[in-house]
């Protein structure tokens, strides 16, 4: 593999790992359940959503008044061969909650966490997917 074949893999693997974070704050659990392989995986807080189903049904069931902001850094892909990559994002996540009536910005808190994706990327007939995605806190926002 030449060095251009690698670069464009660690692109595109890196724009899977921002759409991942746009989806989900934008609420498109169908999209996010797309940038999936059929026997793709993602673990958060304890719980495995296995396939994209699992994870489509698991975000359809997020609150409408949730808002969150994924700011996504330091992503590092490794090209493994031509067919799969593994890789590790640090993400600072913001949370918060939006009246059904109000408009303009929420308060601005402090990040709710800041964690990091490791990540194992394949190449599919569809094009590059995530395969596994594990969603590690590193720190936590203090309760009260």
């Amino acid at each position: 593999m030449d060095e251009m074949q690698r670069a464009l893999i660690e692109k595109q693997c890196e724009g899977l790992s921002i759409r991942f974070a746009n989806y989900v704050d934008q609420g498109r659990a169908e999209d996010v359940a797309n940038l999936f392989s059929d026997d793709g995986s993602f673990s958060r807080a304890g719980q495995v959503l296995d396939g994209p189903d699992q994870l489509r049904a698991f975000l359809e069931k997020r609150p409408s008044a949730r808002v969150t902001r994924h700011i996504c850094t330091n992503i590092e892909v490794n090209v493994v061969g031509p067919t799969e990559a593994t890789g590790v994002t640090y993400f600072l996540l913001f949370d918060g909650s939006r009246e059904a009536d109000s408009e303009g910005p929420l308060p601005l808190m402090s990040p709710a966490a800041l964690g990091e994706y490791h990540d194992t990327f394949v190449l599919t007939p569809e094009g590059w997917r995530i395969k596994e995605r594990s969603a590690r806190a590193v720190f936590r926002k203090a309760e009260g």
